[in-house]
């Protein structure tokens, strides 16, 4: 799914004499909502200091709403990686730094955190001069000449700057307000102007509205405030992603006979609020930047790059303990550093910063990308149709929340991976094409492959279909008997089609559940496919939306 908290740089690292390149991508956290603006230097070896580098070799500077992808020649090795953040009336301004040695990762996640405001700062982002050097644009109130004289003309990377008069977005980043989503099975969740709202069906206490819900069918907050960032739906539990790096969850904790700790590390079958997500020793310290529900269990990935899970352990997808030894999150699984997390309905993956994925748990469909057997409680690199492993993978997402049992024959989805160049790769189930593999007659079960070549910037998988933001046009393939693939028509496809009924603006997120799938447009939420239980979020239950309605928030 993509993400409205971190903001992507695509670079291009050019080898000596460019026989070789490769891309680097630059994540960005979002430090505070609101209109922002970056520049992100990079230099070549040395360490991190308090300031920007003054021996930078490129150069890139962006506002929100941009895309941010530039292409330019970087260099192999040691890499230091400089982000200043500042809000337009620069009072408020954050930096970060990194050394990467850009060689072995593929990935540089960059956390910027409060810093005092300079005239370097605001000079660089905020004066129009971002199209020149690094020390363009700085007549008033800038440093000496002196302090400049050894700083080099830098190349631009090839983002303009934004115009004079371009309008701020109002609190929470952009028109509409609505800046994250997440669908279950048969929920839908969102954070609206700062609020998280849920609707759909709540039997099971997925819309943490502090009661069991049969069907909520307009938005309605949950029961406590929390500051969520991100949400993910599972099956029937949901959590968030909190500004602090905590995750907090509710809905259905265990099955009844089990303590499966989806929710909570506490008894208890039914959570109907908002609660902490509490773990084994050290994991109060931990925190997060990515977070994804699959149908029993979950998975989070923290600011150190590594993977924990929780839940439902039946077919190893912890990675860890027995078969069936279910369990609330522990340790990180081993040997895995990643930038992107997906659970899903067995399986559970990672993107690496090495640029691969490597998958584990069950194995039912080859969803694990490999013929390693059942289950598998290792990870295991995922080989594309031609045994080689798929590489610069910026983002994996696991298929699911369908009405599965753990363990038998049904129990299986598709994958994908978007890779930081724009390809899709996707493998597993594929009765109803969800896969993009282009044939008539989908055969059940594929490996990985090329689905979409070129301009994915983000991919959302639900129960038998997937869905992709594809030059900034959402696309979506695979069972639409519900309307899930937003077309116009409740058949299935096994080629992407065009959702209807958007409009025309920028794709701020992307998210499909069991047999709808969501879109943020503008700050806009706008919902297609199944509304069996008032997952739509319009007035009542319609049964279906083909193409997609937007969901409609209470006044606050």
């Amino acid at each position: 799914m993509l993400r409205r908290d971190l903001v992507l740089l695509a670079l291009t690292l050019c080898f000596v004499g460019c026989e070789t390149t490769h891309e680097v991508e630059v994540r960005i956290r979002r430090p505070m909502e609101g209109a922002l603006r970056y520049e992100v230097l990079v230099a070549e070896g040395g360490e991190c200091g308090t300031t920007p580098p003054t021996d930078a070799y490129a150069r890139q500077s962006f506002v929100d709403g941009e895309t941010a992808m530039a292409l330019g020649d970087l260099r192999s090795g040691r890499n230091r990686f400089w982000v200043s953040v500042t809000e337009p009336s620069c009072t408020t301004c954050f930096s970060a730094c990194r050394v990467v040695d850009v060689t072995e990762t593929r990935s540089v996640l960059l956390e910027p955190t409060p810093t005092a405001c300079s005239a370097l700062d605001c000079g660089a982002t905020l004066d129009g001069g971002m199209d020149g050097g690094i020390d363009g644009g700085r007549d008033g109130g800038g440093p000496d000449d002196a302090d400049m004289r050894d700083v080099p003309e830098l190349p631009d990377l090839g983002v303009d700057a934004p115009d004079a008069d371009t309008p701020d977005a109002p609190d929470g980043g952009s028109p509409g307000g609505v800046t994250a989503v997440a669908c279950g099975r048969h929920h839908t969740c969102a954070v609206h102007e700062g609020t998280t709202y849920c609707w759909g069906g709540g039997e099971d206490g997925e819309l943490g509205n502090g009661a069991r819900t049969a069907m909520q069918v307009l938005p309605a907050p949950v029961s406590i405030a929390i500051d969520a960032v991100q949400l993910s739906a599972g099956e029937e539990h949901t959590c968030a992603r909190l500004r602090d790096g905590t995750i907090s969850c509710w809905g259905r904790n265990h099955d009844g006979a089990n303590d499966n700790f989806r929710v909570t590390d506490t008894s208890g079958e039914i959570v109907t609020d908002p609660v902490p997500l509490t773990g084994g020793a050290g994991f109060a310290e931990v925190r997060f930047v990515d977070l994804e529900m699959g149908f029993w269990h979950g998975c989070a990935l923290s600011e150190a790059e590594q993977v924990y899970c929780w839940g439902v352990n039946t077919s190893n997808e912890l990675a860890a303990g027995a078969i069936g030894a279910d369990r609330p999150p522990g340790p990180a699984v081993p040997g895995v550093t990643a930038v992107s997390v997906a659970a899903g309905d067995g399986p559970s993956c990672a993107a690496l910063t090495t640029g691969g994925v490597q998958c584990w748990g069950y194995n039912q469909m080859r969803m694990l990308g490999t013929d390693s057997g059942e289950r598998a409680a290792t990870p295991a690199l995922v080989l594309d149709d031609a045994d080689a492993p798929i590489n610069a993978v910026a983002e994996v997402s696991s298929g699911g929340v369908e009405d599965f049992t753990p363990g038998d024959s049904e129990h299986a989805a598709q994958i994908c991976a978007r890779t930081s160049g724009g390809a899709l790769y996707c493998w597993g189930r594929n009765d109803f094409g969800q896969t993009g593999n282009l044939s008539d007659t989908p055969p059940m079960v594929v490996r990985a492959h090329l689905a979409l070549t070129s301009g994915v910037t983000a991919v959302a998988t639900g129960g038998r279909h997937t869905c992709a933001v594809q030059s900034g046009a959402v696309r979506c393939v695979g069972d639409g008997a519900q309307g899930q693939l937003g077309q116009g028509a409740a058949t299935a496809r096994t080629v992407f089609v065009d959702v209807m009924g958007l409009p025309v603006g920028a794709i701020d997120a992307i998210d499909a559940g069991g047999e709808h799938t969501c879109a943020i447009v503008d700050g806009r939420l706008f919902c297609w496919g199944s509304d069996a239980f008032g997952q739509l979020g319009t007035d009542a239950a319609s049964g279906m939306a083909t193409s997609a309605v937007e969901v409609v928030f209470p006044d606050t």
